[in-house]
C-alpha cells in the first residue's frame, strides 16, 4: 500500500484491537457470534427481531466457537427518538418515520418488516423508492412501525426506556445533538441515568 493508506505498526498496548461485524440477517449474525469480538446491530431491527433472530443466531455462532453471548459486545438495535418535551419528541418521531421509510425500502432489511407482519409496507416502500417517489414514502410508515424500530421518550424518560428496548446490548450510540453546552449537559445527564439504569 502507499504510505497514505498504510498505518504504522501497532504499539504493544494495542496489540489486539477488537473486531466488530455489522450484521442484520441470520447468517451474518452467526458469523459475528463465531468469529468477532462484537456485533453492530442495525437500527432497523425491532425488539421482536432481536429476541427471535439476532440473539439466537449470535448464540449459535458463539457456541460453534465454544463461547457464549457474554463473550461478545452487542451494540445498537434501535433509533433514538428524544427531546426535552413532547413537542420535540414528536418532531424527532417524524424524522424517525422518514428514516424507517428509507431503510424499509432496502430489501436487505425486509426481514425485520416481515417478522412484524409488514410485508406489504416493505414492498410498497421498495416500489416507491424505485419510482423515485421519496417524498411519499414516510406516509407508508405507521406510528406503530416507528415505535417498533425506536426508543421513544423525553430526556428524563429515555434512559429507562433504552434499558427495556435494548436489553441484551452492551453498548449503543447516544445519537443526539451536542453542539451547545446545554446539549452536552443533557447528554451527560442521560449517560449518568443510563449508568444507573443498567
Amino acid at each position: 500500500m502507499t504510505p497514505t493508506f498504510s498505518p504504522p505498526p501497532q504499539q504493544p498496548q494495542h496489540a489486539r484491537i477488537p473486531i466488530h461485524i455489522a450484521a442484520v440477517n441470520a447468517a451474518m449474525l452467526r458469523v459475528a457470534g463465531e468469529v468477532a469480538d462484537g456485533v453492530r446491530l442495525h437500527g432497523i431491527v425491532t425488539r421482536k427481531y432481536m429476541d427471535e433472530v439476532a440473539f439466537p443466531n449470535l448464540r449459535l455462532g458463539a457456541e460453534r466457537a465454544g463461547r457464549s453471548l457474554h463473550d461478545l459486545e452487542i451494540a445498537g438495535g434501535a433509533f433514538l427518538v428524544t427531546g426535552k418535551d413532547e413537542t420535540e419528541v414528536q418532531q424527532a418521531f417524524e424524522e424517525a418515520r422518514s428514516t424507517v421509510a428509507f431503510y424499509g425500502s432496502t430489501r436487505t432489511y425486509r426481514v425485520s418488516f416481515e417478522l412484524e407482519g409488514w410485508v406489504d409496507q416493505s414492498q410498497q416502500l421498495h416500489r416507491l423508492s424505485v419510482e423515485g417517489k421519496w417524498d411519499q414514502m414516510a406516509a407508508v410508515v405507521s406510528d406503530e412501525m416507528v415505535e417498533a424500530f425506536s426508543v421513544v421518550g423525553t430526556y428524563d424518560q429515555i434512559a429507562a426506556r433504552m434499558r427495556t428496548r435494548l436489553a441484551g446490548c452492551t453498548r449503543f450510540a447516544l445519537d443526539m445533538r451536542t453542539r451547545t453546552d446545554q446539549e452536552r449537559g443533557i447528554a451527560r445527564e442521560i449517560i449518568q441515568d443510563l449508568h444507573h439504569a443498567w
